[in-house]
């Protein structure tokens, strides 16, 4: 398309939004988590409405299951990674803006460098791990946060606006809220329980909407507020909760930030390892591939087994593991319980293959 194209492509809701509303969409930088059922329809609304930035992340690849509820997929696309699907038909669809996809699985280890880049990010994952990860990480680089979830004909919405400019010392964020992270499993997933894909099309059109209204600086949902909808019965029910004193994120004494702040410090690669380390290789039997960590110590302490009270504190120790994922959990763990003496290696038992 050329220029009197594109302004053809936003002429409608240029009426709406005016000349300075389509130059603030252009300039925004969107990220979104997760390309589902969800996403799809996000990424749809957000590129066709000439959202400037957009970067998809998803480690996901298309299966049949998926076709009913997410939208941008085919048939054809089994079998390929959704993020770069996805990117190349909204791209098709709007050449005027610019994408970015990535095939990574978000981690403790790469959330903070996937959203540095970005004003907004959309939560369109289907865990509570992943789902506190995001939140927390936001909180902590003061991002912009659109999160949605759903269950059968049901569904939520939160918005988090932890940027700069937001008085955070009355505003609540999801851990006042939730005091405990509930654990995955608690509630049915899409495959246990079902869903209709209009129902992800129904949220994931409420977050793109409110992902437009804060770029320009329209009306959200506040910190603090929910939009919890029954689709069946079509009651819409806004809810809200005060900050909590006492919340292990966004309190004055808050622990949890304080981990998620200094943990990238005990990340250690391999050219940094130094001699002062004991090495803990935490791979199971059936991690075990003939790979052997030669040195002056080390302990093997599968991480089922793991346990404190098998160690000397006063003692620095490295802790290793297949790919160093579950050594960073584990690592989290630790330093939240006090114990800064543990660090992980990055990439874990890949460093030492030929």
């Amino acid at each position: 398309m050329n220029k009197n194209e594109e302004a053809q492509y936003y002429s409608r809701q240029e009426k709406l939004i005016g000349t300075d509303g389509q130059v603030n969409l252009k300039a925004a930088k969107v990220l979104i988590i997760g390309a589902g059922g969800l996403g799809c329809p996000v990424l749809i609304y957000l590129a066709s409405m000439g959202v400037g930035h957009l970067g998809i992340v998803d480690h996901d690849k298309v299966e049949l299951t998926n076709l009913h509820r997410q939208i941008l997929y085919t048939p054809n696309d089994l079998g390929e990674f959704k993020s770069k699907v996805a990117a190349l038909k909204i791209k098709e669809n709007n050449p005027h803006i610019t994408i970015h996809y990535f095939t990574n699985k978000i981690d403790d280890e790469n959330v903070s460098e996937f959203i540095n880049d970005f004003d907004i990010i959309v939560d369109c994952t289907d865990n509570f791990k992943t789902k506190f990860l995001i939140h927390d990480h936001c909180f902590i680089q003061k991002k912009k946060l659109v999160q949605s979830s759903l269950y059968q004909f049901e569904g939520n919405l939160h918005v988090f606006d932890f940027s700069l400019n937001q008085d955070l010392e009355n505003s609540p964020c999801l851990r006042c809220l939730w005091t405990k992270e509930p654990e995955d499993g608690v509630v049915g997933t899409c495959e246990e329980v079902g869903i209709l894909g209009v129902t992800a099309g129904v949220f994931g059109s409420l977050q793109a909407m409110e992902v437009a209204k804060l770029i320009l600086g329209k009306s959200t949902l506040k910190n603090g507020e929910g939009l919890f909808v029954d689709l069946l019965s079509e009651e819409f029910e806004k809810r809200t909760w005060k900050k909590n004193k006492t919340c292990s994120l966004c309190s004055q004494s808050s622990m949890l930030q304080t981990t998620h702040n200094s943990l990238e410090n005990f990340k250690i690669k391999k050219e940094n390892i130094n001699d002062k380390f004991i090495w803990v290789d935490l791979r199971s039997l059936e991690d075990d591939q003939g790979i052997i960590l030669n040195h002056h110590s080390v302990l093997k302490i599968p991480i089922s087994e793991f346990a404190v009270s098998k160690l000397n504190l006063k003692s620095q120790y490295l802790l290793i593991c297949q790919k160093g994922y579950r050594s960073n959990q584990l690592l989290r763990v630790l330093h939240e319980e006090g114990y800064t003496n543990f660090y992980s290696l990055v990439d874990g038992i890949l460093n030492f293959k030929n």
